[in-house]
């Protein structure tokens, strides 16, 4: 199975024959196994299978990271994904049961374990929890609509905390000035 698998993985990076690192393997693996059928993409239209793949995988380490931060199922975790058009860069959005916490989520999924994040994603990304920090949700996708009663719960609270989680699948740090962004915005907001 594992040869069969990287076989797999090689034809859907575009580099046939390119050994893909076995936590990669791995990590899609329990993805699929957990969320497969849970994780909505109907909106995804690219005619290549690998890319449609890839955003599934990508929504499915959402959910993963918003199942753990909520303490939720992972029927529940598939729900709190918000990603594809007019999400703003917020892939997940994970809301505390009992405590006035959110988890803001962004993640990137490579094949082959070298997914980034770069300067203008970032910059999206503090957008959306800007616009969510100032209960703009109507400029949000349907799936964020679901939730803004919630959110909005969580954000009139005055001990209220909101964290930004950028999951990548991959090993690199991201960048100083990527971080400077970040950085900023956590300055910014905690004022």
């Amino acid at each position: 199975m594992h040869d069969a698998a990287k076989g797999a993985f090689g034809r859907m990076s575009g580099k046939p024959g390119k050994a893909i690192p076995g936590a990669v393997i791995a990590v899609q693996s329990a993805l699929t196994r957990e969320f497969e059928g849970l994780i909505d993409t109907a909106d995804v239209t690219h005619p290549d299978p690998g890319e449609r793949r890839r955003k599934f995988l990508s929504r499915a380490l959402a959910a993963l990271v918003a199942r753990d931060r909520a303490a939720c199922d992972t029927a529940d975790a598939a729900e709190l994904v918000i990603d594809g058009r007019d999400d703003f860069g917020i892939d997940a959005i994970a809301v505390a049961a009992g405590e006035p916490r959110l988890w803001l989520i962004q993640s990137k999924w490579s094949d082959r374990g070298e997914a980034g994040l770069n300067s203008g994603e970032a910059l999206k990304t503090l957008e959306g929890l800007r616009l969510i920090d100032q209960h703009e949700f109507d400029r949000f996708n349907e799936r964020l609509q679901v939730l803004a009663e919630r959110i909005r719960a969580v954000l009139s609270d005055a001990n209220r905390r909101i964290t930004l989680s950028v999951v990548l699948m991959g090993s690199q740090q991201p960048s100083q000035e990527v971080r400077r962004k970040f950085d900023d915005a956590v300055k910014s907001f905690n004022e």
